[in-house]
């Protein structure tokens, strides 16, 4: 890892040769969901396409059929738990997630890294620093944000503040005034601060930057 870059030879790699890259990585990755997924096996079969059809990004977007959420849902209805999207064994799950929905979404520890490691490049790229302080006040349970997010700054190196949801503001601003925070990571600012712009103020002063969703 260098200052200005999360990975830099993949983020500095000369644009042909990153296309390369792409449709590579495309290519495997189509060909392996066909062949694990009743789900993809089945959507492919009806849009008249095979993986070894795609050649490139463009033939991909033209030729592709898109999956909904209402999609994933209604699979995971009738295919209880985890649906027929699911490639992998329940016993390779390390993380499942309850999205609204509802959706369960689940991880493997290969996808949960690099969950991770994309979210924690998008951190650093918007300047996240290992010595920065960082409140993250997503929701922890349940939902995916506040632990992936959690783990990806404190993959850059910061220390980090599990804040969760603070309706009534109280705590964040003890922790302003003490911890002195750099960063915070909200979805979405917490109402209450809108009803108080001066408490949103004290708050805002404490920090250097606030990081907001991609």
């Amino acid at each position: 890892m260098s200052e200005a870059y999360w990975d830099a030879s993949l983020e500095t790699m000369p644009r042909e040769e990153l296309l390369r890259w792409q449709q590579e990585r495309l290519r495997q990755h189509l060909a392996y969901v066909y062949e694990h997924s009743p789900y993809y096996r089945r959507a492919f079969d009806e849009a008249g396409v095979a993986p070894n059809d795609i050649t490139g990004l463009d033939a991909f977007v033209a030729a592709v059929p898109c999956v909904t959420k209402m999609q994933i849902i209604e699979d995971q209805r009738e295919h209880p738990p985890f649906g027929r999207m699911v490639t992998v064994r329940p016993e390779d799950l390390v993380r499942i997630y309850w999205s609204p929905g509802p959706e369960m979404i689940v991880f493997t520890p290969s996808d949960y890294a690099h969950v991770i490691d994309l979210a924690a490049k998008a951190f650093y790229t918007c300047g996240v620093r290992r010595e920065d302080i960082v409140n993250v006040t997503c929701t922890y349970h349940w939902v995916i944000a506040g632990t992936v997010i959690d783990e990806a700054f404190r993959k850059i190196g910061c220390a980090v503040i599990p804040g969760g949801p603070d309706r009534a503001g109280c705590m964040w601003r003890s922790c302003g005034r003490r911890e002195r925070p750099c960063s915070l990571r909200s979805s979405p600012l917490p109402k209450s601060w809108g009803r108080w712009p001066s408490r949103w103020g004290s708050i805002r002063r404490a920090i250097s930057r606030c990081v907001w969703p991609l």
